[in-house]
């Protein structure tokens, strides 16, 4: 890694080298580096004077605002830890990621398109109404001291972000925060991201800075430089955003283009307004791209590379996103957030079949092996086998893993078993197969079968339920479930999936369901387990035949 070890570091020296350059373009606003650095000087000034010290976990519950950049920045430089939460996310789901984190700090806007977030947060701390001044108790949110509002609008219990910016203008803080940065070591915990991951249960991945160099790695193979403009195409709360929308740019010196509601319209906007040169995605948003009505209006000509992933593309997918969006150095990538995010990627040279078909090569200083999952014993190349990742290319730790867990996810060597299948080829080239682990993957999104399983079985009329990918056009795969009843329970299907869709972000809501009418019809193993590979069969079965 270079002398950029972490990521205040690594913003220095973009500012140092490339003062006067766009870093972040969002609306009308234009901050250059030099700007940049200096509004993060004082606005991790202001948090220190709110009591943000290094170490403390704070939680950034935004959409793509400047904002959300300019606080993962200055918790960076104070030495805080970055908890994203997904935008997404409903009651129950921020309160396991908040509680989970341990988190001190929560930075939040009051709303968002159709989101209502400080009612979901009073719904979880009520006590915030009735504070009297920004400090916090809360009985479900215990580690919970102080919110920051990033909204135009004042409420109780809360310290809104123009405060924050004002009380960082103070030189004694400033000097405070330069003194304190100094301190901030490439060790340090940087992150923490929730993933449903390879136990197929909600758990918090933490990562140190060492993982900027993965990010340096990556932008070596699309050759992004200072003179790229990347699209901010994806949520900031993803690893995938954080690292390749956000933290490449920075490395490279590159500009980031924010879209905030990150649909086709205003992306395709965004790229011909700004001369966007560096598009990402899932296969999903690639499709609604190349659907849009009127693509041929906008004018795509700057883009030159980027990346597909989170499910495999199809061959006329590749060709499409090369010849009628221009990014014709495109690669498709793998990883998992427990990777450091990427840990292969194809080639920019790479013909349409090789980009479709398979996953690429390592990037640099990873370490992986292929083994049978049975006997953990390396398979030969050409062989489908488990994908194992090696140290160091792992988190620092993790949350919400049980011991029980732990054993599963690391071979006795330390190995991460990630639960893919995989075959290496003798060039070196991986595939992916398919997966172990009990898991959809919706758009580029890890849903656990059984935390669906679980709302499903809250219903007062569901006796028992199976979740499960399907393989679906846009989004790589949705979600599908069957469900028992109890007898005569006049149940619809809108209505369980109304059932899910109220405790679970959309993207984790079956887009089938089907009833199973008696024990008797579920599948089931000798020890009982019911065997979801023939669910999804009958229910591909049942597709086919509806189409045929």
């Amino acid at each position: 890694m270079t002398e950029a070890k972490t990521l205040w570091g690594a913003l220095r020296q973009a500012a140092d080298r490339h003062p006067d350059r766009d870093a972040i373009l969002a609306g009308d606003r234009r901050i250059p580096y030099g700007e940049l650095a200096e509004e993060v000087e004082r606005v991790a000034a202001g948090f220190y004077a709110l009591g943000i010290r290094r170490g403390d976990r704070v939680a950034v519950w935004l959409p793509n605002y400047p904002e959300w950049i300019l606080s993962a920045l200055a918790l960076a430089r104070l030495g805080a830890v970055i908890v994203p939460v997904n935008t997404r996310y409903r009651q129950h789901e921020a309160e396991h990621v908040l509680a989970g984190s341990g988190v001190s700090t929560l930075i939040m806007t009051d709303r968002f398109m159709s989101n209502r977030y400080f009612d979901l947060l009073i719904s979880l701390c009520p006590e915030l109404e009735a504070a009297e001044s920004a400090a916090i108790r809360a009985r479900r949110l215990p580690e919970l001291r102080r919110v920051v509002m990033v909204s135009d609008d004042s409420y109780p219990g809360t310290t809104s972000w123009h405060e924050v910016v004002e009380r960082g203008r103070d030189a004694w803080l400033r000097a405070m925060v330069r003194d304190r940065g100094a301190c901030v070591a490439a060790t340090d915990p940087l992150y923490i991201f929730w993933t449903s991951g390879t136990t197929a249960a909600p758990k918090g991945v933490i990562h140190d800075h060492a993982l900027l160099s993965n990010v340096e790695d990556y932008c070596q193979v699309l050759g992004i430089t200072a003179t790229d403009r990347c699209m901010v195409s994806m949520p900031l709360f993803y690893i995938a955003g954080t690292m390749w929308c956000f933290m490449a740019p920075i490395l490279s010196g590159a500009a980031m283009i924010l879209a905030t509601q990150l649909i086709a319209d205003e992306v395709l906007g965004l790229i011909e307004t700004h001369r966007a040169t560096v598009l990402i995605g899932v296969p999903s948003m690639f499709v609604s791209y190349l659907e849009h009505p009127d693509l041929e209006r906008f004018d795509l000509r700057s883009l030159r590379t980027g990346w597909v992933g989170g499910a495999p593309p199809s061959p006329k997918l590749v060709h499409d996103i090369r010849a009628r969006l221009g990014v014709r150095e495109l690669v498709q990538i793998y990883g998992m957030t427990e990777t450091h995010g990427i840990t292969t990627m194809t080639r920019r040279t790479d013909p349409d079949d090789v980009t479709s078909r398979r996953v690429g090569l390592p990037l640099p200083s990873f370490r992986l092996k292929v083994v049978d999952a049975e006997t953990g014993q390396p398979v030969p190349d050409e062989t489908p086998g488990e994908l194992c990742v090696g140290p160091p290319r792992l988190p620092v730790a993790f949350l919400g893993v049980s011991e029980a867990d732990r054993r599963r996810m690391f071979d006795a060597e330390g190995w991460l078993r990630t639960g893919d299948v995989v075959v290496r080829h003798r060039d070196g080239y991986y595939s992916l197969v398919g997966r172990i682990k009990d898991m959809a993957k919706v758009g580029g999104e890890n849903v656990a079968s059984a935390e669906v399983e679980q709302v499903l079985r809250l219903h007062p009329a569901v006796i028992e339920a199976a979740a499960f990918g399907i393989p679906a056009e846009k989004k790589g795969e949705v979600v599908a479930a069957c469900v028992q009843l109890t007898a005569g329970a006049p149940v619809t299907e809108g209505e369980l999936q109304a059932w899910v869709r109220a405790r679970l972000a959309p993207f984790k809501v079956p887009a089938v369901i089907r009833v199973i009418h008696g024990a008797e019809d579920w599948p089931l193993t000798p020890s009982g387990k019911i065997k979801k590979f023939e669910l999804r069969e009958r229910l591909l079965g049942e597709r086919e035949r509806t189409a045929g």
